[in-house]
């Protein structure tokens, strides 16, 4: 979280549990009508931040527990 009069430091965030994870998320495509172009859109989904993370960021991504996957 950028605070104005500090330095922005970038920081570096994994579980622990797991070498991967899945976040939930949301696309879609569509027709740009202004020049005809296929144009695929995609955003992360988020919420308030665990207890862990809120001294780094006000929200974090939905994450997705394994037992939840989409399997196919």
């Amino acid at each position: 979280m950028q605070i104005p009069g500090q330095i922005w430091v970038q920081i570096n965030i994994y579980p622990n549990e797991t070498p991967y994870f899945a976040m939930a998320g949301v696309c879609d495509h569509w027709i740009d009508k202004t020049n005809g172009e296929l144009v695929m859109s995609t955003a992360i989904i988020t919420t308030e931040p665990c207890e862990k993370l809120k001294k780094v960021h006000d929200r974090m991504p939905v994450i997705i527990s394994k037992e939840d996957w989409a399997v196919g």
